[in-house]
């Protein structure tokens, strides 16, 4: 900024043709702009900026697009990505913008200014890992001491530094130190120790995360994050998907109630086309890079997205989705018949649209996993027969549904194989369901993140079907290995599952090997064998010790969960230690040492028409005994461990494997391993196991 003239634009708000030529009349040569300005000007006046030499632009998600549109036409331009809040003196973080930049799927925000810290942290003011989102927090000289007479407001956001202690004994500064190292970075001197701005750090409502190169990427603010169907969804990562469509100019994405009161995703895009492109089309692209809950139920073609006074975008300007510029009309097909009318009325019911088409698939209208679980009832009430929920996600129209009813394939399917995402050509995955026959949806999302070229399948338990669940996981497994083998007669096989499904997975394998097959992949995900040490403790000060850091993850776990739901977590367990002591006191006096089921899961938590295959289920655990498996183990485990455990790295699978155990730690809880944002460490560290094996000997172990 030293040298050059300053030019004010007068005191109205200009046109784009106005503002371009502004900016040619007076020479201009660093220029700041608004995100959301400065891709309505590379769309419509970018050569007006042939003479600018340091081009300026942030406040929001730039979009790549747009970027590389820019970096193509203006030649010797310094294009620069800024970022900071009014409250760290506007600048806090700046990033250089490269043609490899514009290469990825979003630019980042960079690296700290000068005598600048900035952390990305999670609820706790935890470090958050290496791609996973946490909200910034900034500090360092330029942090404002606060808000003028609004004392609460102050206190909201200024918060006390959780580092502070390190950095006044000039301790190590925290560094990032690797997947779950801390994760903050300092650049120019430190902070002066009486400027108290060092004290303290802004909670600034940004959502970002480390990148592996140690630039920071902005996914957009907090408050815009929304639940949808109980998964936690970054609008802004959405947005950034749909940006890399060839025939989207730029967009947003917002959430609204639909007619039924579910919340559902909007898409509103500007065509970079004469026509914009179909829903459909556009539902495509998002689905190879996102899961279902995260593709947009409504696309609305917008001639230009509305910016308020700031230049930022206005989403409160946006039409409703139901707008007659929205979605383009789909073909439309009639009930061809009874059974298909039949199933028309209820879809509509369920969906709260009119009309649907026999050919119009679920999903895209809105449906999700829970909407298909209320579809199945509505069915089953209406035909007075029973079917499995996966089948509306293998027969997700009218007409196929239809189709499945006529030859009874719900009632009377042969094969336990379900299909996930049955294209692509690379060798299928197999997943094993987890206890009480769930986990679908946990599947279906991870295939997402796999890619399109990968075959995903999973087993479906019996007792989904209504017939009786077989006792033990020797007998499961034996029936899905004849169903194995029944669609892919020889190996090499990849295998999978979580948690109780990992167990089954693992008797797989072994049955496999010992029929002369060969196993490439055994995946397992947060499971431990319950036959081995991993269960059995000696206490110990380092047994002690582990038990304490542990602790932490347990205690973060319930933190986070509602008042309610801490309640009924703490009687549960409560009752079951209450349970254990007594079956050990009862033992000790020659009773039965038979572990009651309660000990292990809370029943009255799960839904009441499946209590009975999650008893099953947990009883076919209890008693089942591992054997040995001469093959290789990659184990995919969260930080935290069971509560009372032996803490062994391994899970207690390094007795068993011959071939070795290999750990990826995922970041999440148990239940969360398979849910957003930990999935996607699941899926990147699975997509390379699955090509490292690929001509692989399955019997070597994995560098």
């Amino acid at each position: 900024l030293n040298g050059a003239k300053l030019v004010v634009f007068p005191p109205h708000t200009p046109s784009l043709a106005e503002l371009g030529e502004f900016i040619q009349k007076h020479h201009i040569t660093t220029l700041w702009l608004t995100a959301g300005l400065f891709h309505q000007m590379v769309e419509e006046q970018l050569d007006s900026f042939r003479g600018v030499r340091q081009l300026l632009a942030g406040g929001d998600v730039l979009s790549v697009r747009h970027v590389k549109k820019a970096l193509e036409k203006l030649n010797g331009c310094k294009l620069i990505n800024g970022y900071g809040p009014t409250e760290n003196t506007t600048f806090t973080c700046c990033h250089r913008i490269t043609a490899a930049c514009a290469e990825g799927r979003s630019i980042p925000i960079g690296r700290p200014v000068a005598n600048t810290q900035v952390y990305v942290l999670d609820d706790y003011l935890q470090p958050a890992p290496i791609g996973v989102p946490g909200e910034l927090y900034a500090g360092g000289d330029g942090l404002a001491r606060s808000y003028l007479d609004r004392p609460h407001l102050t206190s909201e956001k200024f918060v006390r530094h959780p580092f502070n202690n390190e950095l006044e004994r000039g301790g190590p500064r925290p560094q990032r130190l690797g997947l779950f190292g801390a994760v903050a970075v300092q650049e120019g001197r430190a902070p002066s120790a009486t400027a108290g701005a060092g004290e303290r750090l802004y909670k600034t409502g940004d959502l970002v995360r480390w990148l592996e190169d140690g630039t920071i990427e902005f996914l957009g603010r907090i408050d815009a994050q929304v639940k949808i169907r109980g998964f936690r969804v970054e609008l802004g990562e959405i947005e950034a998907a749909l940006n890399e469509h060839p025939a989207v100019r730029e967009c947003v994405v917002t959430a609204h109630q639909d007619r039924s009161n579910d919340k559902q995703l909007a898409a509103y895009f500007v065509s970079a086309a004469p026509a914009p492109p179909a829903p459909e089309e556009l539902r495509q692209h998002l689905r190879q890079t996102l899961p279902e809950y995260m593709v947009p139920a409504t696309f609305v073609a917008m001639t230009s997205l509305p910016l308020n006074a700031n230049g930022k975008m206005d989403r409160n300007a946006l039409p409703p989705p139901e707008h007659p510029m929205g979605e383009t009309a789909r073909q439309f097909t009639v009930p061809r018949d009874d059974l298909e009318a039949q199933l028309t009325k209820i879809w509509e019911d369920v969906l709260g649209i009119q009309p649907i088409g026999v050919e119009d698939h679920f999903f895209d209208m809105g449906g999700h996993s829970l909407l298909a679980v209320r579809l199945v009832a509505r069915i089953e009430k209406a035909f007075r027969k029973k079917i499995p929920v996966a089948t509306i996600f293998q027969s997700p129209t009218i007409a196929q549904l239809a189709a499945a009813l006529r030859e009874e394939k719900a009632a009377n399917a042969s094969s336990s194989l379900v299909e996930i995402q049955p294209k692509g050509s690379k060798p299928p995955l197999f997943l094993v369901h987890g206890v009480g026959g769930g986990m679908f949806w946990g599947y279906t999302n991870l295939s997402r993140h796999l890619g399109p070229d990968q075959p995903v399948y999973a087993f479906k338990s019996r007792g989904m079907d209504g017939q009786e669940e077989f006792g033990s996981i020797e007998e499961m497994a034996t029936h899905y290995v004849a169903d194995l083998r029944g669609f892919q007669p020889r190996g090499p096989y990849y295998l999978g599952g979580y948690c109780f499904g990992g167990n089954v997975a693992y008797e797989m394998a072994r049955q496999l090997q010992t029929q002369g097959e060969k196993v490439a992949l055994l995946a397992l995900m947060n499971c431990a064998p319950p036959n081995s040490s991993y269960n059995r403790i000696r206490i110990t000060p380092a047994f002690c010790f582990k038990f304490v850091k542990n602790f932490g993850h347990w205690a973060r776990y319930v933190l986070q969960l509602k008042r309610e739901q801490q309640r009924d977590l703490i009687l549960w367990k409560l009752r079951a230690i209450a349970k254990k002591f007594l079956r050990i006191f009862s033992h000790s006096r020659g009773a039965s040492a038979d572990i009651d089921v309660e000990e292990v899961v809370d029943l009255s938590a799960q839904p009441e028409d499946r209590r009975h295959l999650w008893a099953v289920h947990v009883r076919a655990l209890l008693k089942h005994r591992a054997q040995p498996y001469a093959g290789h183990v990659t184990l995919f485990r969260t930080c935290g461990h069971s509560l009372v455990c032996s803490f062994d790295n391994v899970c207690g699978w390094g007795e068993l494997a011959a071939g070795g155990v290999t750990v990826r730690i995922v970041p999440g809880a148990h239940e969360s391993i398979l849910d957003e944002p930990p999935v996607r460490v699941v899926a990147d560290h699975l997509k390379q196991r699955l090509q490292s094996t690929v001509g692989q000997d399955p019997e070597t172990k994995p560098l």
